[in-house]
Parts: C-alpha cells; structure tokens; sequence
C-alpha cells in the first residue's frame, strides 16, 4: 500500500518531460488554478464540470498515468472528507447525507485535482528563474536541486519498502533505509554540485514557453471564465 502510494505521488507530480503543459506561460498556469479553485467553490455542478475540464485537458496532452496517479490521489481525501463530513453535518444539522456527502466529496476532488494539475505543470526552473529575480542567486539553484532529490528519494523508498516486503520483514524497518540511503544520495548530489551550491547561479535558467500550449490552457480558462458568468 505504502509502495503504491509513493508510485502515484511520482506519477502525479514529478513524470514526464518538459514539454506540453509544462512549457506554457507559468501566469496561465496560476492563472486556470485560481480560476479551477474558485470555480469549485462555487458548488457541486461546477465541482463535476471543472473536474472534466481539467481531465480532458490532461488526458489529451499528457500520459494517461499520471492523469490516474492523479485521480487517485484526489479521491483518497476526498472520500475521508465526505465521510466524516457527511456524518458530522447529519448529527449536527439532520440534513440528507447524500446531498452533503457528493457537495464535499466532488468540491474535494475539484479543489486536490486542480492543486496536483498546477504542481505537475510547474517547473523547478520558473521557480529558480524568479528567485533569481528577486537578487537571490544563491537561492535560486535550490528549486532545481530539490526537485532532483525529492523523486530520486520517493523511488528509494518505494525500493526500500519492497525489498522488505519481498524479505516477510515490517513495513516500518524500510524507513531507516529510506533515511540512510537518502543522505547518502543528497551528499553525492551535493558534492557533484558543490560549486554551484556554494556560489549560486550566475545567469538565470531560460524559460522556454511554448505559446501553442499556453493558448491552449488559455482557451481553457476562457471557458472556465464563461462558465461562471453564464452557469447559476
């Protein structure tokens, strides 16, 4: 289980090349989560709708697995939410809990979709480019340093968690492997880029954005925009 949750977290936020979405304009990207968000507040006909709007944008410019890897990881809060949500408006207010049970379900599904779809799209070098905006070139290697070592850990863990349970052993021993083998891999990281670490970076990374994909995220939000004007 633990193995299998770790494989979706990688899926669904650290797969895949910098290309498509990754490389439209970083203010679209915002931009159709804010408007994702605010329109998934708005109830649960525009939960369901943007939620299709978002899958289909995803499943047709990305590989279908992290679409599911994200899928899954929005169900899973999702369906804790709307459980206990459910219960507690019932003994609290006697309300009907289907009604409550799918408005905080599909709100809770729109608003971990919309959270995962930004943070797949958003690159460790956007972050670094503005950092370095703001005078901090020491800083801005970080995004990109971090963002190499948080998927190369997730793998370990997920290695360390099978070994063990291929061994019959507790799930909870792969931990202290995960850990060692997690320094271990950020000291070597360190030391490969030690100097560039120590004296920051001299030029900002060149963001590439690709304006066919950006046109198409903002024909998206165009549609969101519509919809919460025209829908009631």
């Amino acid at each position: 289980m633990i193995g299998w949750l770790i494989s979706k977290v990688y899926y669904a936020i650290f797969s895949g090349e910098e290309k498509n979405l990754k490389n439209s304009h970083l203010i679209v990207k915002i931009a159709f989560a804010v408007l994702s968000l605010f329109t998934v507040l708005r109830g649960t006909t525009f939960s369901v709708t943007t939620i299709l709007i978002i899958f289909l944008i995803w499943i047709f410019r990305e590989k279908w697995y992290t679409v599911a890897s994200a899928l899954i990881l929005s169900l899973i809060p999702a369906a804790w939410f709307s459980v206990t949500g459910g219960i507690f408006y019932y003994f609290l207010y006697e309300e009907p809990v289907l009604n409550v049970f799918s408005s905080i379900f599909f709100k809770t599904i729109g608003i971990s979709l919309s959270l995962v779809f930004l943070a797949y799209m958003l690159t460790p070098y956007e972050f670094s480019f503005f950092i370095w905006k703001l005078g901090l070139r020491l800083e801005a290697i970080l995004p990109p340093f971090i963002w190499r070592v948080i998927p190369l850990t997730l793998v370990m863990v997920k290695d360390a968690y099978d070994v063990q349970k291929i061994k019959g052993e507790k799930a909870w021993k792969s931990v202290g492997i995960s850990i060692a083998t997690g320094i271990e891999t950020r000291e070597y990281i360190y030391e490969y880029n030690y100097y560039t670490l120590s004296t920051g970076i001299k030029r900002p990374f060149v963001l590439k954005h690709n304006w066919r994909e950006t046109l198409y995220l903002s024909a998206s939000i165009l549609f969101l925009a519509l919809l919460n004007i025209f829908m009631k």
